[in-house]
């Protein structure tokens, strides 16, 4: 179980150091490794309020568990576990098939930054080798980090709502870029009676407690 905290007090802090871009991509990503080197210099990447968004997350809760839906290269967990560092355990699916380049580059940049147990799992959400691995635990942080149709987005949030921790979170991102996944969202939260904090990140980002 995580610690209870004010997720609207969370927002602002957040916010702030947004605001003031106390930490630049630049500075989080360039130790992290990409398929394509020209990538850093693309706007994604020198965007304070993409990257630098998880990185100070990790200032302000603190999760043992984490799990990250569209894993990817890493980047985003790999910012969060420059700040974060109470997380045991990292769990990362991949619903497609893994292309070895990106998933070795991906599982690099995730041990540079995180010295604990990590599980990479590419296939369905609803696999029983991946509901093995989910049920050993209960999650504090679960990252949904994928474009996906509202009916998929649903069925991740529905999903992590029933393995997260007591006071746990869901981050959405891509909720300002993706209309599906800011449907999905904002319905799911109403169903379970939640208020979310929105945060003007470069692809929109929420979060959800528990």
């Amino acid at each position: 179980m995580m610690n209870q905290f004010d997720l609207e007090d969370i927002r602002d802090k957040l916010e702030d150091d947004l605001q003031k871009q106390v930490v630049s991509s630049r500075v989080l990503l360039d130790r992290l490794r990409l398929i394509d080197e020209d990538s850093r210099k693309t706007a994604a990447y020198l965007d304070p309020n993409y990257a630098g968004f998880y990185y100070h997350l990790g200032k302000y809760i603190k999760p043992q568990n984490v799990i990250e839906f569209g894993f990817n290269l890493g980047l985003l967990t790999g910012c969060l576990f420059a700040s974060c560092k109470t997380v045991k355990t990292f769990l990362a699916l991949n619903k497609t098939k893994e292309d070895f380049i990106a998933s070795r580059i991906g599982r690099s940049n995730i041990k540079l930054r995180f010295k604990g147990e990590s599980i990479y799992y590419c296939g369905s959400l609803f696999d029983r080798d991946f509901d093995k691995h989910v049920s050993k635990k209960s999650w504090d942080l679960i990252i949904i980090n994928d474009e996906a149709g509202y009916d998929e987005h649903l069925q991740y949030l529905d999903f992590s709502w029933n393995c997260l921790s007591e006071n746990g979170c869901i981050v959405s991102d891509y909720l300002s870029r993706h209309e599906p996944a800011k449907s999905a969202f904002v319905a799911f939260c109403e169903s379970k009676t939640r208020k979310p904090v929105f945060f003007k990140t470069r692809y929109g980002t929420g979060i959800v407690q528990k």
